[in-house]
């Protein structure tokens, strides 16, 4: 088995790179045994494995590109054993580009109620977030907001990589990033993903209105009034453009958009007679911050009429 190869350099990790074409390789076999080294299917040559059973072995230099090494033990009696592991290293003695500008694939908010994957040019009250995107495989990825230096993050052999963002402030943030290759190339930026951070809650809503439009009672129902229709409308502000959710107690019977003017209406559906629904509404913005009215009960009673 490999164990690890080195170059001028130190230490060549499996499917890393170097510029050095002559490699010292190092492995472990039975003692006393001889290991056939192999690049490919090339033989390159032998070594002794010592009472330790420890072995090294230098190529010849190699040419450019990827070489597959493993390595077959052979015992005194003669019987082989299977080629080991593979271990995979490009050699680059020509100088190279730059490599291609790493992609920020997702950025992920894990607080609730919006949890999830956060847009291009989309908001989250997340002040940790968790961006991920792909690269040159085995490479660095250095990552910015703006001109401002975030951190760095390692890519896998797939080029895939995480990088968790150190808490930031409210307001406008462009994250973008480069990579740096094994043989030490750095990209420019790549394309930057626009995201907005809002952790402030939203003006709490307000329900202005109960309204009863069946019956012999109809129009406005009080705070802590009755009505004899089933079937209510609710009516309120909140701010622009936002969700406002509405709850009898703890339990969501729907929701509506408010209009540009902040006028939000829902229609509830059938209510139970003899029931005292205290209704509540909750606005949540585009970022999942959220704000709740004063509780506005009404008791359904088919059989009440005013006096």
């Amino acid at each position: 088995m490999i164990d690890r190869v080195t170059g001028d350099g130190g230490l060549v990790s499996n499917s890393g790179a170097t510029y050095d074409p002559g490699l010292m390789l190092i492995g472990h076999a039975q003692a006393g045994g001889t290991v056939t080294v192999f690049d490919g299917k090339n033989s390159l040559g032998t070594a002794t494995a010592g009472a330790a059973g420890r072995w090294i072995f230098l190529t010849h230099d190699l040419d450019d590109g990827k070489h597959v090494f493993t390595a077959q033990a052979t015992d005194a009696d003669g019987n082989a054993s299977e080629a080991g592991d593979r271990y995979t290293v490009a050699i680059v003695t020509q100088p190279l580009g730059p490599p291609t500008p790493p992609t920020i694939e997702s950025v992920m908010d894990d607080v609730e109620p919006l949890a999830g994957v956060v847009g291009k040019r989309g908001a989250t009250n997340d002040s940790h977030l968790v961006l991920s995107g792909k690269a040159e495989p085995n490479g660095r990825v250095e990552l910015f907001d703006g001109d401002l230096g975030l951190g760095k993050a390692l890519t896998d052999a797939r080029g895939v990589w995480y990088f968790g963002v150190p808490a930031v402030k409210d307001g406008d943030h462009v994250f973008k990033a480069t990579t740096t290759d094994a043989s030490g190339n750095t990209s420019v930026l790549g394309s930057g993903y626009p995201v907005t951070l809002d952790t402030q809650p939203p003006s709490a809503p307000s329900i202005d209105a109960v309204t009863d439009d069946a019956g012999s009672v109809q129009g406005k129902v009080a705070r802590q009034g009755r009505s004899d229709d089933a079937l209510l409308v609710l009516s309120g502000k909140a701010e622009a453009g936002v969700t406002v959710d509405v709850f009898d107690g703890a339990d969501r019977l729907g929701s509506a958009l408010t209009d540009p003017a902040g006028q939000w209406r829902y229609a509830t559906g059938a209510l139970r007679n003899g029931v005292t629904y205290a209704f509540k509404a909750k606005a949540m913005d585009e970022a999942g911050n959220t704000a709740a009215s004063d509780s506005y009960p009404v008791t359904i009673d088919t059989a009440w009429r005013r006096v």
